[in-house]
């Protein structure tokens, strides 16, 4: 069959989105469809990937007006002036609006049909509107089927006139996946930031508030009365770093953390080997939730015991008390009380570590998570 991939989010970009359609659409191409892909422009500082130099099949075209609204009419009228009703099997998009608009537009004016991926707080923050609300239920009632990024994304449709929804999960970063790590680099890093044989708790997230870093933080200095030997070390960038290096300067715990930045996938390989125990306890902010938690299986792959949130899809990717724990984000003394007793028990935290990897490594591949999708399409079209 022949697809197109509607997407603003696309290699160079790194988020979760852009991965997890890199990797969708690498799977579909290996297992023999052919897929084509219209990506937004690339931004004034960004560069082409040689991977996206060599595909033949990628486009880049503007999506949306300057002045004239709706913007994606743009992006609406590219597609209506140059594909035909054969052109394509399917249209797919990421992005249930505004994108998805076009692929609901362009499948009654083209009559092809399109499928929409959703993933949680796309649709919850959408439901806060009374005009996206409507757009959704044309959106998602037009689709020949969704595909959810969790069971959590998938309740988000409750109300909708879906005709039929598939889970495909994200996977782990594939870039990471088999990575061996010197000791002469776990050496190196420890040297570098001055770690010594301190235990290692670690949290990798994008610094917003919802992550739940700010009760590890608060809870920190208890945790450091009962095993000083402890240091917190945090990965990654965003709005809330400097709130969190408040609470953190408040209790004066600077030679207890190490705010580590962004990394490349050979560093937070490393990272993740090195540490002894992984935490984000992600909480709810109103409609602002975690619809899956891709760190915890990337923790899990290197055979790291974690400490989740119980917000929105992370009971999904981590089984309490089966792969880690699960604690009230909002409340700290369960953050402190988890960290304390798997820092103690060293075998409890290896058992939970090898079974998160193997659930990783038996359920959580692209190859599984494509198949579904690729069921689906199937399906449909017989």
């Amino acid at each position: 069959m022949r697809h197109l991939f509607l997407t603003v989010e696309y290699p160079p970009d790194r988020g979760g989105i852009a991965t997890y359609i890199e990797n969708e659409i690498a799977e579909m191409r290996k297992a023999g469809e052919e897929v084509w892909v219209a990506a937004l422009p690339l931004g004034e500082d960004d560069k082409e990937t040689p991977e996206n130099l060599a595909d033949k099949q990628l486009r880049r075209v503007p999506f949306f007006f300057r002045f004239i609204f709706p913007r994606w009419l743009r992006l609406a009228w590219y597609l209506y002036r140059d594909l035909r009703p054969d052109s394509y099997d399917y249209i797919l998009v990421h992005h249930v609006l505004p994108i998805g608009q076009v692929a609901w537009l362009i499948g009654k004016l083209k009559k092809i049909k399109y499928v929409v991926h959703v993933h949680g707080l796309d649709v919850s923050l959408a439901r806060k509107s009374r005009m996206k609300r409507w757009w959704l239920r044309r959106v998602l009632g037009g689709a020949d089927f969704i595909v959810a990024n969790s069971n959590f994304a998938r309740k988000q449709l409750e109300g909708f006139p879906v005709r039929r929804a598939v889970v495909a999960y994200p996977c782990p970063n594939t870039n990471i996946i088999g990575v061996q790590v010197s000791k002469d680099t776990l050496n190196n890093l420890r040297n570098r930031y001055v770690l010594g044989s301190r235990k290692v708790l670690l949290s990798v997230a994008r610094l917003v508030k919802r992550k739940g870093l700010q009760s590890v933080a608060e809870v920190l200095p208890d945790i450091l009365k009962v095993d000083p030997s402890i240091v917190w070390c945090i990965i990654g960038l965003g709005d809330y770093a400097d709130e969190l290096g408040k609470i953190i300067n408040k209790y004066d715990l600077q030679h207890a953390t190490r705010f580590i930045g962004r990394v490349d996938d050979t560093d937070l390989a490393a990272w993740y080997t090195l540490c002894d125990l992984f935490v984000m306890p992600s909480i709810q902010i109103g409609a602002d939730v975690e619809g899956w938690g891709i760190v915890y299986l990337e923790a899990g792959l290197f055979g790291k015991a974690v400490i989740s949130g119980r917000a929105g899809g992370c009971p999904e990717a981590v089984l309490d008390g089966k792969t880690g724990v699960l604690v009230d984000g909002e409340k700290p003394e369960e953050v402190r009380d988890a960290v304390l007793k798997l820092m103690k028990d060293e075998v409890l935290r290896q058992q939970l570590g090898e079974a998160a990897k193997q659930r990783v490594l038996k359920e959580f591949t692209w190859e599984a998570q494509a198949k579904k999708v690729l069921d689906a399409l199937r399906r449909s079209s017989s």
